[in-house]
């Protein structure tokens, strides 16, 4: 898990590292440029991300719940996407509810909304 998290924290097209070195890159007068490297292009997001954290299988569970407070956004926003998924197939994710409820008032509204989504029904249910 933590190879995929830091891939996506550098790969994410908002806000990974790659992201922010090709924003730097472009402003960088054409002279200096040739002295840089090009920025690569990104391909893995949130959704790839998800997809490899779903093929780990439940037990990261309570990993998920502890990303839930990364400081990176993208990070608690797949950690919530990945809890709401689980959710979806079935899976037990109560041990994560005391951090989607925490999460339903991050300062990222992306986070706000999949705390609430992967949260939606958990409650119907009991």
């Amino acid at each position: 898990m933590p190879y995929i998290v830091a891939k996506l924290s550098r790969e994410d097209p908002e806000y990974g590292s790659l992201h922010r070195y090709h924003n730097i890159w472009n402003e960088i007068p054409l002279p200096a440029r040739r002295l840089l490297p090009r920025p690569k292009p990104a391909n893995f997001d949130e959704l790839r991300a998800c997809g490899a954290l779903l093929e780990l299988g439940p037990q990261i569970i309570p990993v998920l719940s502890i990303r839930l407070r990364d400081r990176n956004p993208v990070v608690r926003e797949l950690s919530a996407h990945v809890l709401g998924t689980f959710r979806e197939r079935g899976k037990n994710i109560g041990q994560a509810v005391p951090s989607l409820i925490e999460a339903r008032r991050d300062p990222n509204p992306k986070v706000r909304a999949r705390a609430a989504w992967a949260l939606d029904g958990v409650f119907r249910t009991q």
